[in-house]
């Protein structure tokens, strides 16, 4: 079920699950394919799922370059082509969604149905504690032996490159964006999902929503935050019912 690809200088490590249409599946920065063991069953009954490791996460090593939203996009997009794949529905979480967006943006003709969660687009949006400045050091230590750092400790080719993934995520997060205007130069349907305490308001959320007009879809699920929309019990249902479509 696990394989290893040879993408743009990277061993990228993905799986697949079930038939059918290609959904690849994106996780959140520092986490893993582990993000989504809730959700993959119900995904996979009714899609070939490509669940990947992003560069520098889980199974996937991490290369002598910066984290970018855009060259992670085109590692997406180029393992859709190893695979052998057409065209492909895109479901990205946080960092996740930000690197399917740019796929989206980027390579346009790879990609039909693409679902946004918990994704702002752009940083300003966010809220002020999720804006506040952070040091390497305080982060450090308040990931220490959690389960996230676990996860990677169990996972990583390389456990000592923990410190270097945090270095990495901070760059990038740190960054800053605006996809604002990008975002209408999407062709195919969107689902927009957020929570109504996630890291950005609901009116983010429906901005997004506003400015791709009739070709989104907007779900703000109540009663969760960013850590806990998969486990919203709509959630699998409302995505679902958007990839039957």
């Amino acid at each position: 079920m696990g394989h290893n690809a040879r993408i743009n200088g990277l061993e990228m490590h993905y799986e697949l699950h079930g038939n059918g249409q290609p959904l690849v599946l994106l996780h959140g920065g520092l986490g893993a394919i582990e993000m989504f063991e809730s959700l993959l069953p119900s995904l996979a009954a009714i899609r070939q799922v490509v669940a990947v490791d992003l560069e520098g996460h889980g199974r996937t090593g991490a290369i002598d370059r910066p984290f970018s939203f855009g060259v992670m996009a085109d590692d997406i997009a180029a393992l859709i082509k190893h695979l052998a794949l057409d065209q492909v529905d895109i479901l990205g979480y946080s960092l996740g969604g930000s690197i399917a967006l740019q796929v989206a943006l980027r390579h346009p003709n790879r990609v039909a149905k693409l679902i946004l969660v918990s994704t702002p687009i752009r940083r300003s949006a966010l809220r002020p504690a999720f804006l506040a400045p952070v040091t390497l050091e305080a982060w450090s230590a308040a990931l220490e032996n959690s389960p996230i750092h676990q996860l990677y400790e169990r996972l990583a080719p390389k456990p000592a490159d923990w410190p270097r993934l945090l270095e990495k995520m901070l760059a990038l997060t740190t960054t800053e964006f605006d996809y604002t205007r990008q975002l209408t130069c999407l062709t195919g349907a969107t689902m927009i999902v957020a929570a109504d305490q996630d890291i950005f308001p609901p009116s983010h959320a429906t901005e997004a929503f506003e400015l791709l007009g009739g070709r989104a879809q907007l779900a703000i699920l109540p009663g969760a935050s960013h850590q806990t929309v998969f486990m919203h019990p709509a959630f699998a249902t409302i995505v679902s019912g958007f990839l039957r479509e």
